[in-house]
């Protein structure tokens, strides 16, 4: 018998692999899944992926020993398999762990640790939208600056072309952002927009109508 998180259980110990089969597991957030275990809700962080199925890091005690592991999470009847050799020690326990939760299970604390690991990946993805948009400005800016005849130009299929990087950005986070980091998004789209419209304003006294409202 050993423990998974803080539950006990009886693996198989002939796979090869080391397998978590549960009846449904969801991905509460980006390579976040949330599974329960005789009745109790876990979570854990993806580190792979195996024949399409995720692989999770999961804490093992076994004896006194502390251990860490990585299993493929998949979906059946509830069984473990686990093999030894493939785990990594961390330390000796020298005293009793009924008591000791490895990872949240109480809604609230679950709901912090998603919390602050959402506010690190929109954290990530705003500077990665700054970062395009910064690019973007520099080479539109110098464009403006260059050329007499901005028809040809074509600064519509600028702002278009960085409509669609960042729509796919967005929509490439299967959970939802907050409506801070959307916004952010937007307004540093416009700030693209600005500047073409100001250049085509400026240069043909013509308002491209077109640039607004595709993000």
């Amino acid at each position: 018998m050993i423990k998974l998180f803080s539950e006990k259980v009886t693996p198989f110990t002939s796979s090869n692999l080391n397998i978590i089969q549960v009846e449904n597991f969801d991905e509460v957030f980006f390579d976040v899944y949330e599974f329960e275990i005789n009745g109790s809700k876990y979570i854990a962080e993806k580190v792979g992926v195996y024949s399409d199925d995720p692989v999770v890091s999961v804490p093992i005690v076994e004896g006194s020993s502390r251990l860490e592991a990585p299993f493929i999470l998949r979906k059946g009847k509830f069984e473990v398999y686990y093999n030894p050799s493939n785990s990594k020690f961390l330390e000796t326990i020298t005293e009793e762990v009924d008591s000791v939760i490895e990872l949240p299970v109480i809604k609230d604390e679950v709901e912090e640790e998603l919390s602050a690991y959402n506010e690190k990946k929109e954290q990530e993805l705003t500077n990665f939208v700054k970062l395009i948009v910064k690019d973007k400005l520099k080479a539109l800016q110098d464009k403006v600056n260059t050329t007499s005849d901005l028809a040809k130009a074509n600064l519509t299929k600028d702002v278009e072309q960085l409509a669609e990087s960042l729509k796919l950005t967005l929509n490439s986070k299967q959970q939802d952002l907050s409506n801070t980091v959307v916004n952010l998004v937007r307004e540093e789209f416009n700030k693209v927009v600005k500047v073409v419209d100001h250049a085509i304003d400026k240069k043909s006294k013509i308002l491209d109508t077109k640039l607004y409202g595709q993000v």
